[in-house]
């Protein structure tokens, strides 16, 4: 008797840790960007597109700044060959070469249109 009430203790709790385990097992394997859009005054440019792109792998992501001029792009491979470019009607446009992005942190890249 006391051995299937050990037995049904075990397997209770093999129960309750397995999915644990596998949610460990799955790790972060990317990265992001993040930052902010202004103008020469400090002010945010709404509505800039933000591109990031890896001639090397092909990847290519856009986005587009809110409001408050920031942007997040979140899910890059870690790399050391990204380009930012970053672009708005009425600005000349701004592009940085030999971004890295690292596993699991989140890069912050500001940038000032003119």
């Amino acid at each position: 008797m006391k051995i299937r009430s050990l037995i049904r203790a075990l397997a209770v709790i093999a129960t309750v840790l397995s999915p644990l385990a596998a949610l460990q097992a799955q790790g972060v394997t990317t990265g992001a960007l993040t930052g902010s859009v202004t103008d020469e005054t400090g002010a945010p440019v709404e509505g800039a597109q933000v591109q990031l792109s890896n001639a090397l792998t092909g990847v290519n992501v856009v986005t587009a700044t809110r409001t408050a001029g920031l942007y997040r792009i979140s899910g890059i491979e870690p790399n050391q060959n990204y380009r930012i470019t970053v672009r708005r009607i009425g600005y000349a446009p701004v592009r940085r070469e030999g971004i890295s992005i690292s596993l699991g942190q989140a890069r912050r890249e500001d940038f000032k249109l003119s």
